[in-house]
């Protein structure tokens, strides 16, 4: 009989109070009276900043838990803080808008407690089941929170979309890691590696769960050709809900995708380093190309985000993705949920041309909100802030820019930094 150990207990605290948190306040919500309902969201980001302090306390030399099923490393702690970090911000970002759609209800902030929760096991798992368990906890969450405005047909679409098709693509992860462990006799990482080392080159039904590795992760981190979800239920679901998915659960599906491959299937590198240099060319196309021609501002967040998937699985692919990885996320996500957040506070979706000249707008004005958002996700062009000009050029339209400072002064600044290289075909001008 295995007992669960005090240092078991303590590697998982922070889980433990992100689980307890939104168990909580689904248990209050009803109990709660009315105008006393704004505590619970402060309450939801007492809980976060309580397991961001534990998770940062516990940092130091990694170590297992619960006999290998799960290791508490540098690698889970960045991740665990940054998800953390984001969720808190969402929560923050969210309430103007839910109060709009008159969807502000405690359940929202439970299920985003939730899926974080999930996705915190996702990031510091060692064995396959547990991954598993943490990407399904994570996922339920999310389709609940899709379908959240359940008085509108489109957020219902979404939701049904989502469910399906996840579970779908759940299904398949799942017959890739059974057949994972029919030949190497084991679901944890190490015992994954150690058996894949003793089998010969080329074996078949290996190769056949690798794939199926490949697209149950496809799915979750919307690469093509596994897609086809994203646009519809980022564009149906609450645009709270669409920030959420696009940053906190694609980082914490890419920190999965990394330790399962890097972790558990190092030693097939060379088998699926060209799939997945074939699945990340074609991802950076058809996400950059197909945005152009949106006209609904959702739809192009989610273009974006299926774009950039394709950049940061170009370091699986082909650089050490431990460390180039987080660095990309940790640019790139905070200014994709400063996009949402744009999104959400203007009600976008309807008239891409309009929206943006209205957010350009209010970037000029400077809010401290999108200021803080966009300094701390970093602005040159060499890590694509591009967006922010994009916005002064439309929320500039029509007036004169002639003054030094101006947004036309300002974007003929930057691009002046851009256009020399253009013609040597090195400028990527689009942004998540």
């Amino acid at each position: 009989m295995t007992v669960v150990s005090t240092a078991d207990l303590l590697a998982i605290l922070p889980e433990l109070l992100v689980i307890t948190g939104g168990c909580l306040l689904l248990v209050l919500a009803p109990l709660t009276p009315q105008h006393r309902k704004e505590w619970l969201t402060y309450l939801g980001l007492a809980t976060l900043g309580a397991a961001f302090v534990v998770g940062y306390w516990f940092t130091g030399s990694p170590r297992p838990a619960f006999s290998g099923l799960y290791v508490l490393d540098a690698y889970g702690t960045f991740w665990k803080l940054l998800l953390i970090g984001i969720s808190a911000l969402i929560i923050l970002l969210a309430k103007a808008h839910l109060k709009l759609e008159e969807i502000d209800l405690p359940e929202f902030y439970a299920f985003i407690l939730l899926s974080l929760s999930g996705m915190m096991v996702m990031v510091s798992g060692a064995d396959l089941l547990v991954i598993y368990l943490g990407l399904e906890l994570m996922s339920l969450s999310l389709y609940v929170m899709a379908g959240f405005k359940r008085y509108e047909p489109r957020p219902l679409e979404a939701a049904a979309k989502y469910f399906i098709l996840g579970s779908f693509s759940s299904g398949i992860l799942l017959y890739g890691i059974s057949l994972l462990f029919g030949r190497t006799g084991s679901t944890t990482l190490a015992g994954i590696r150690e058996g894949i080392a003793s089998l010969t080159a080329g074996d078949p039904i290996l190769m056949l769960a690798m794939s199926l590795l490949v697209v149950g992760f496809g799915f979750k981190v919307a690469a093509v050709p596994f897609h086809m979800w994203t646009p519809d239920v980022y564009e149906g679901a609450p645009t709270s809900v669409t920030a959420f998915m696009a940053v906190a659960s694609k980082a914490a599906s890419f920190a999965a995708f990394v330790r399962v491959f890097l972790g558990a299937l190092g030693g097939l590198k060379e088998d699926w380093q060209m799939l997945l240099v074939a699945v990340s060319v074609a991802t950076m196309i058809l996400g950059n190309v197909v945005a152009i021609v949106q006209t609904n501002i959702k739809r192009m967040l989610a273009y974006s985000s299926i774009a950039h998937a394709g950049y940061a699985l170009i370091g699986l692919a082909v650089a050490d993705a431990r460390d180039a990885l987080p660095r990309h996320l940790r640019v790139h996500e905070p200014r994709r949920l400063h996009g949402g957040d744009d999104a959400a506070a203007r009600r976008a979706g309807r008239g891409l041309d309009r929206r943006l000249h209205r957010i350009g707008q209010a970037e000029q004005v400077g809010g401290p909100g999108h200021a803080a958002l966009h300094d701390f996700a970093g602005g040159d062009p060499a890590d694509g802030g591009l967006h922010r000009e994009v916005l002064h050029l439309y929320g500039g339209r029509g007036r004169r820019h002639d003054r030094p400072g101006g947004a036309g002064g300002h974007l003929r600044r930057r691009l002046g930094v851009l256009l020399p290289a253009r013609g040597h075909g090195h400028v990527h001008a689009g942004s998540g």
